[in-house]
């Protein structure tokens, strides 16, 4: 898992490596997490980006 090799997620991986639970991780991961940072890579672009429009 490569939160695992992220010394920051590191807790998250442990948590999430527990039976059951890493489907569970999957499903938010793909249902909420997912669509939520797509939607909000578009602002971050502009603000590190000034001169690119999207």
């Amino acid at each position: 898992m490569l939160w695992a090799a992220m010394p920051r997620y590191r807790g998250v991986a442990l948590v999430v490596a527990l039976p059951g639970r890493q489907h569970l991780a999957g499903v938010i991961y793909d249902r909420i997490l997912a669509p939520w940072l797509y939607a909000r890579h578009p602002a971050r672009e502009r603000r590190n980006c000034p001169n690119v429009t999207l």
